[in-house]
């Protein structure tokens, strides 16, 4: 191709972060590189004058590749793997910094760090890489950095608290000022445990932790906590290391799901549960359900969809439990599946593409009360349910008969259900608190002399509406003063003061 073509090629371009692979005449890949506007990045090549090593590489290159990400991060790691996987003949040749180093972390010491380190030792520190080189190093030591609030400076820790005034990382937010005196070191360890999560390709795990902290927060009204956790999340979120891989080759396939941090392709995974469950087809839309309730109150489901192995949040559904004054989790399921595709059944454009597979979060009684409603619906679509293990862990799928099929031995298979299974777990239990959330502030609202401040201190100390009307003053006045416990008391025992 002439480099008329390829300036052409590249200038249709997005300006996304990616990663770009640049081939010779004979399909070698002879460089590798990423960049944060692939437009601007890869159509400078054919544009002006370079360096002499940079031009005798540009005359060899007959086409390109491009793979589009979401985050810097994705583009750091991708380079990575891809120079370590095809070894390009210019990436070696134009490479500033020899080796592939790893980055350090010496979680023994009272303010750990994250350090370029020339070699792996043995001693008892944390070590990820090796990486493909000390810049590429650096710039995920600073990426991760960036997303924590952790600090980025020349200054030693604790050696250096209290000594000056924060530096412009802390003015422009950057940085949450951990060398000021009433800094944590507490706070500054936990978040160089989330940096080893990200670093070990975990966010997943650590955003769903984050995001029960951050929904307890709501709950107890810690309105500011709460926003504070919701950015650590986005910011996290921004750093996962999961992208999209579109090959822009003619004959190549038109999109490969993959992940640099596990190497699971996520349709090798869908041929797998395809095989284990001897389905006909790969099922390529999942849909799961969850029941959540507190007790016999405020009973909800929750429905996930997974295309293509990937989380589809569009299609995400809640269903409020009616007319159901105990808890019957199997009765609940019914009646969530029944009107799901009721919904379906008329015409209903939110609920009108039918899953290849139905995922229960229970075990063989479940998958039968879904294969019940389904036959009433005329439908024949496979139903398992999701069999947990005693660390709540899925182990197994299961189907109406009781045969078990084990997912423990494919750690493919056993991360790709467990993330079903938490994924619609979350998703209903946030759903469930919202409501009950709702429901005690709506009560509360209505007593005088009970403000946000106080509704905070009775939802923290009792938990729930029922906890608090059963409470005696006594109890109440634990925690109100009691003029305001008073008027809690009075508001729900007006029937028996009558």
């Amino acid at each position: 191709m002439t480099h008329e073509l390829l300036s052409q090629k590249a200038n249709s371009l997005p300006q996304t972060p990616g990663v770009y692979l640049m081939v010779d005449a004979e399909g070698t890949i002879i460089y590798v590189g990423k960049a944060k506007r692939l437009r601007n990045r890869v159509s400078s090549y054919f544009r002006g004058e370079h360096l002499p090593k940079v031009e005798a590489m540009v005359e060899k290159i007959d086409d390109f590749d491009t793979i589009f990400v979401s985050s810097e991060l994705e583009a750091l790691l991708l380079e990575n793997a891809l120079i370590k996987q095809y070894q390009p003949h210019y990436n070696i040749l134009l490479k500033d910094d020899k080796g592939y180093p790893y980055i350090k972390v010496d979680k023994d010491s009272e303010y750990p760090d994250m350090k370029i380190s020339a070699k792996q030792e043995d001693d008892g520190c944390l070590y990820f890489g090796p990486f493909g080189g000390r810049s590429l190093s650096a710039d995920i030591i600073r990426t991760v950095k960036e997303a924590l609030l952790l600090p980025d400076c020349s200054r030693v820790f604790p050696r250096d608290i209290g000594k000056a005034r924060p530096c412009l990382n802390y003015d422009i937010g950057k940085c949450l000022g951990w060398c000021l005196e009433d800094s944590s070191a507490e706070e500054y360890r936990k978040l160089i445990d989330e940096a080893v999560l990200i670093l070990k390709g975990r966010s997943r795990e650590l955003i769903s932790e984050l995001t029960d902290r951050m929904q307890q927060a709501s709950d107890e009204l810690r309105f500011e906590e709460a926003a504070e956790l919701r950015d650590r999340i986005n910011s996290i979120k921004s750093l996962s290391v999961k992208q999209k891989v579109v090959p822009l080759r003619p004959g190549e396939a038109d999109e490969i799901e993959s992940s640099v941090s596990s190497g699971i392709k996520y349709n090798k995974t869908l041929s797998m549960l395809r095989e284990l469950l001897s389905l006909e087809k790969i099922p390529e839309r999942i849909e799961a359900y969850d029941i959540s309730n507190l007790g016999d109150t405020g009973i909800v489901a929750g429905m996930t969809v997974f295309k293509n192995g990937r989380p589809y949040k569009r299609d995400y559904r809640k269903f409020k439990i009616e007319d159901m004054p105990v808890r019957d989790d199997y009765a609940s399921m019914e009646q969530t599946l029944r009107r799901r595709f009721t919904h379906y059944a008329e015409g209903d454009e939110k609920f009108s593409e039918l899953p290849d597979l139905l995922l229960m979060d229970g075990g063989d009684t479940h998958a039968a009360v879904a294969e019940g409603v389904l036959r009433e619906f005329g439908l024949d679509i496979p139903v398992y349910g999701m069999v947990k293990d005693s660390r709540h862990r899925t182990r197994a799928l299961v189907n109406s008969k009781g045969e078990e099929a084990g997912i423990k031995g494919n750690q493919a298979l056993f991360s790709f259900i467990g993330t079903i299974q938490e994924e619609t777990h979350r998703f209903a239990i946030t759903y469930q608190r919202k409501t009950r959330k709702t429901a005690l502030l709506s009560e509360l609202d209505s007593i005088e002399g009970i403000g946000p401040k106080r509704k905070a201190e009775l939802i923290k100390q009792f938990g729930s509406l029922k906890n608090i009307k059963s409470a005696e003053l006594t109890e109440l006045e634990n925690v109100l003063p009691k003029d305001a416990a008073a008027s809690v008391y009075s508001h729900f025992n007006k029937e028996e003061e009558n």
